[in-house]
């Protein structure tokens, strides 16, 4: 049996032996893979049949291809992002030619290869080797770039340059660049589909959503969001210049929805990706900053930072469900890999707050450092990293506990952390410092701290 990366689908080869008979079929079934339980559906339709002799089935390490070794050679299939069905590689010459009697295969995997650290202050990224914790490179792209984003297949960095209403695009191969995007007004968010085949920019300056082609690294829409006037603010002549002020982005795990936070009208903009066209507005509470989809994609957790609150959004209906009371002026927060928990950054508050997203009811409050503004789940659900940006430190919660196990020494005013793939590692941005601290999350040490550009803000790692 072989598993996708992202652990939404199983595929099991049907052997039948030497057998040939119609009765003893050699096939490939597929499996969707519920991430709360753990129970297997079959996906209706989704059985192959490679032939007699089927030995293995194999999926690569980016998930979207899965090959079936047979004893006279492999069969190539992509795997479709959203549903999981396959489909036979086009235009290759599949079935691949084997040597005689081929019993096994096997990818080689890289686990981190390197870390895109933006830099605010001095117009460019830095390209951090993980194995010398060194910069590989340095590369100059807009004024004040916020965010990374990268490809399903790491192959691109998308860059935006809030600064310059431009998103830089990076060939993570050659860590050079090789696009620059005009897009909307102040760019700050970006978000890359399942299938990488678009990405989504959210312009807080021109209440608007840029989509980007990343066949042909052009915009080719632009969607407004926001629309409603919320009731704090006052605008007494020119309704129709009321700011949305759409700040952040995220994707369901099928790719076909965006959901967009928009801090000045108070709503969250639901785009049907297909259309590109707004599909629903969501009326939260105040302020909302941050967005993030459960693994399933059944919710949508909306941070409401001047409501002290956190939105529940049923992602089948785009209703909310539930408004859930948090510590004083959240910021950020993150799902654990299995879904079961929501932790929440309570900046003023200096807290996390836990929320059991089955009922979505608060099971503890945590205390942690000063000005807590950022927090990262490590992929094997173990533990929560958290930059404590007015105390120069990063709390480490034991998610299984739900306490704090250690406290760590880092850079001035640390503003993001991302972990690595593998869970071995953290790395956390230093804004005051210009450094990223390198966390070892099996010591809860650092390790070493890696010289970068002016004010690091995001961190993204393939």
């Amino acid at each position: 049996m072989a598993v996708d990366p992202n652990g939404k689908f199983a595929y099991v080869p049907n052997i039948a032996g030497q057998m040939t008979l119609p009765d003893f079929p050699n096939t490939v079934s597929g499996y969707a893979i519920n991430p709360v339980t753990g129970a297997l559906t079959e996906i209706a339709g989704s059985t192959i049949s490679p032939g007699s002799g089927t030995d293995s089935v194999t999926v690569d390490s980016s998930g979207k291809f899965a090959y079936v070794l047979k004893t006279t050679g492999v069969f190539g299939y992509t795997i479709d992002p959203a549903t999981g069905m396959l489909t036979v590689v086009a235009g290759s010459s599949s079935p691949f030619t084997a040597g005689l009697n081929a019993i096994s295969m096997a990818f080689t995997r890289t686990s981190l290869r390197e870390v895109y650290i933006t830099n605010e202050g001095s117009k460019s990224v830095s390209v951090i080797n993980p194995s010398t914790n060194t910069v590989a490179a340095t590369v100059t792209v807009g004024p004040n770039p916020v965010e990374a984003a990268l490809t399903p297949d790491g192959t691109a960095a998308y860059i935006t340059n809030a600064g310059a209403d431009t998103v830089s695009v990076i060939n993570t191969t050659t860590n050079s660049l090789t696009s620059t995007v005009r897009v909307g007004w102040r760019p700050v968010a970006a978000a890359v589909t399942p299938d990488g085949k678009s990405v989504y920019v959210a312009n807080a300056g021109s209440n608007s959503v840029s989509v980007i082609s990343t066949a042909s690294k052009t915009v080719v829409a632009t969607i407004p969001v926001g629309n409603e006037f919320p009731a704090h603010f006052h605008w007494p002549l020119f309704d129709r210049w009321r700011p949305s002020e759409p700040v952040d982005v995220a994707i369901t795990p099928d790719g076909t929805a965006a959901y967009v936070t928009n801090a000045g009208s108070d709503n969250v903009s639901v785009i049907d990706t297909a259309t590109r066209a707004i599909k629903a507005t969501i009326k939260v509470g105040r302020s909302p900053f941050y967005v993030a989809v459960t693994p399933n994609g059944a919710k949508a957790y909306v941070i409401d930072a001047d409501s002290n609150a956190l939105s529940v959004i049923n992602t089948g209906t785009n209703t909310l469900i539930a408004t859930v009371a948090v510590g004083a002026h959240p910021v950020n927060a993150a799902i654990t890999p299995d879904g079961s928990s929501v932790y929440v950054a309570d900046t003023a508050a200096n807290s996390i707050t836990v929320i059991d997203t089955a009922n979505d009811s608060v099971v503890t409050t945590l205390g942690v450092g000063a000005f807590p503004v950022d927090i990262s789940i490590s992929p094997d659900g173990a533990e929560a990293y958290v930059t404590n940006a007015g105390s120069k430190s990063v709390s480490v919660i034991n998610t299984a506990a739900k306490t704090v196990v250690a406290t760590v020494e880092v850079g001035f005013i640390p503003v993001h952390v991302s972990i690595s793939p593998d869970s071995a590692h953290a790395y956390v941005t230093n804004a005051g410092s210009n450094s990223v601290s390198v966390i070892d999350t099996s010591t809860n040490v650092v390790i070493a701290v890696v010289p970068v550009g002016v004010h690091p803000a995001n961190a993204a790692i393939f």
